[in-house]
């Protein structure tokens, strides 16, 4: 399937498609971690090639260092549609994690494009987080994180690097995750296995 055809099952416009993978995949670019490097050796932007013997733009190397967040979330439920080839799972999930020190509790929403063919994945989603301890409905602090990616299943295990949005009202100890981006990468090692979640704060 094509990423447009794939873009049009996720309900995604081509553009967005294109800027997702052009900000998760990278060009030239190396995204550094405290776990190793994300890297992609080629770019494409504006219908045109990124000139990669311009030593100004190839090799950057991005430091991100360590995780700002960590979630582990299971699947509560799922939806499998067949189309052209490839599967569409419409899902929901809940879980934990720490962003920055402070624990919550995650619960959300996924549409997952899965290409039969060549394995390639395209998630789109949203999630809330919640503190731990926090009674329910009494000034309820809740951040909403939406999020895009792509990435590779290969047997039962299947990896994604994409990028979350941050959105809140809260003005208690979450209201600094308004309108902050990072970039994620997930890993599941087969679907009765936990999603393990790893983002890095873009500033």
């Amino acid at each position: 399937m094509s990423n447009t055809k794939l873009a049009l099952a996720m309900g995604l416009s081509a553009a967005t498609l294109a800027l997702i993978l052009t900000i998760v995949l990278g060009g030239p670019a190396v995204l550094q971690t405290a776990a190793g490097q994300i890297s992609s050796p080629s770019i494409s932007a504006g219908g045109g090639d990124m000139d990669t013997n311009n030593t100004s733009t190839a090799n950057l190397t991005l430091n991100l260092g360590n995780p700002f967040l960590i979630q582990n979330d299971t699947e509560t439920g799922a939806n499998v549609i067949r189309v052209e080839g490839s599967r569409i799972i419409e899902g929901t999930f809940a879980g934990s994690g720490v962003v920055n020190g402070i624990e919550y509790t995650d619960n959300g929403t996924v549409k997952v494009v899965v290409n039969s063919l060549d394995g390639s994945v395209h998630a789109r989603g949203v999630f809330d987080i919640v503190p731990k301890g926090q009674a329910e409905g009494k000034g309820e602090e809740k951040v909403t994180v939406t999020f895009e990616g792509i990435g590779h299943r290969n047997s039962e295990r299947v990896v994604t690097n994409g990028v979350y949005f941050f959105s809140t009202n809260s003005t208690g100890k979450l209201a600094f995750l308004d309108n902050t981006i990072a970039v994620f990468k997930n890993i599941q090692e087969g679907r009765e296995s936990p999603l393990i979640s790893m983002a890095w704060e873009l500033k």
